[in-house]
């Protein structure tokens, strides 16, 4: 780059007059004021040099080379004050992909990893369907957006709508301008969309999903969801089949495996419910006193208190005694948190809580080889949920929602929030079919 000085002092070219006593060619800025009128005097060259020094600064090409010259431009040479300010690369093309990547890259540090795995998901099926990346954000409308959603069988019901809909407005309103409501958005000349261009697209109507066709894969599997398994009701034969092979157990006492599948076969609780019980008090706690489980169901939750059979009473007992009985409020599968016992370590009445790596090494090891020594086709914990339910509906549909916490049909909230713990009830619980 040619850096030029001059030091001419003043000079007067056709009335004006140009203050440079040390005007640089790598300045932005030339002051230049119009002083009053007065004669043209100074050196011969001197409009020369002037011109020369301007076509530099302009970047104008020299009459002796016709080249251009490689400097800064003097302000309102040739563009526009919109042309100068606008910011570079705001005109280019913003596919989804990118607008995540700026959203990732500004927000990783506030969010957990596991929270981006949605947005994945959904660049990979956007991906997918438009067979590349894809058009620029700009680009997306209502109807797009209806022709996506309608393409992917990975979403079969509405719940899925809402939730990917969300993660692909949260990644369309990030490309907005940065406001009091929209923390992840972009600097105001960076913005790629105004809040006004966002698409305004709703959900269908509920029909539309109960006609909507589902997706299934390899062996009628559904995509997402429940799985289904072709395999009969567990009968309560088999189930005990199934606590006889818990005499064989090498992980756990047999006690603590026999009170456990007690409970799910007869309460139906999610896997985790199931292992956060405490005695007396918590979300989910044993009352022995009044033989009842008091407990929120974690995904509606729906309150309930459920009388217990006797045979189930006993196991209980047996299990707060074998455990050293735990003082109130100290897991009922799991030894209190304040004992840290390393990995290797084992102990009876002992399931790690967060210690993923070993349940399945151990825990999930062990029941898979009860099921195997008792000969009876393995049910999952979850499909031991769908047989208590089972067997409720068979043996007392009136408390099948209670004595489970299963979310009754829509509106009929009756059948679980308004059910008496009455005489009846305990009768119902006392009669449960279990295998003698």
């Amino acid at each position: 780059m040619l850096n030029l000085t001059l030091n001419v002092g003043s000079l007067i070219v056709n009335g004006l007059t140009i203050g440079a006593t040390a005007m640089d060619a790598s300045s932005h800025q030339l002051r230049i004021h119009q002083p009053e009128p007065e004669p043209a005097v100074g050196h011969p060259n001197t409009q020369l040099i002037v011109d020369e020094v301007l076509r530099h600064l302009r970047g104008e090409p020299s009459p002796a080379s016709g080249s251009p010259q490689v400097g800064p431009k003097l302000i309102g040479a040739g563009e526009s004050l919109d042309t100068r300010t606008a910011s570079p690369g705001v005109n280019q093309i913003h596919t989804l992909r990118q607008v995540f990547d700026h959203l990732y890259n500004r927000a990783k540090t506030r969010k957990t990893e596991s929270s981006w795995s949605g947005y994945r998901t959904l660049l990979r099926y956007w991906e997918r369907f438009q067979a590349g990346a894809g058009p620029c954000v700009t680009a997306i409308d209502r109807d797009s957006l209806q022709r996506f959603f309608e393409a992917v069988p990975e979403w079969h019901s509405r719940r899925s709508w809402e939730r990917n809909r969300d993660l692909l407005f949260a990644l369309l309103k990030s490309s907005c301008a940065e406001s009091s409501d929209n923390q992840f958005g972009r600097d105001r000349s960076a913005a790629v969309l105004s809040r006004d261009d966002l698409p305004v697209w709703r959900l269908p109507e509920d029909q539309f999903f109960r006609n909507r066709p589902k997706a299934t894969g390899k062996g009628g599997q559904k995509r997402g969801g429940h799985r289904k398994r072709n395999i009969p009701l567990l009968t309560v034969d088999e189930f005990g089949g199934v606590l006889e092979a818990c005499n064989g157990a090498e992980f756990m006492q047999p006690l603590f495996w026999k009170t456990w599948l007690s409970l799910l076969w007869y309460n139906g609780h999610r896997f985790e419910d199931s292992l956060a019980y405490c005695w007396d008090t918590g979300q989910l706690h044993v009352n022995l006193t009044h033989r009842l489980l008091d407990f929120t169901e974690s995904k509606c939750g729906g309150v309930s208190a459920v009388p217990m059979p006797s045979w189930l009473v006993n196991h209980l007992m047996n299990l707060r005694d074998a455990s050293g009985t735990p003082a109130s409020g100290q897991p009922v599968f799991a030894l209190p948190k304040g004992q840290r016992l390393s990995r290797t370590q084992t102990s009876d009445f002992r399931l790690p809580r967060g210690d993923l790596t070993n349940r399945a090494r151990r825990f999930d090891k062990e029941y898979v080889a009860i099921w195997e020594r008792a000969g009876v086709p393995i049910r999952h914990p979850h499909e031991m949920r769908a047989v208590a339910i089972s067997h409720w509906l068979k043996h007392a549909e009136k408390y099948r929602f209670a004595a489970t916490g299963h979310k009754p049909p829509g509106g009929d909230v009756q059948l679980r929030s308004y059910v008496i713990l009455d005489q009846e009830f305990y009768d119902a619980a006392e009669s449960f079919p279990y295998p003698k």
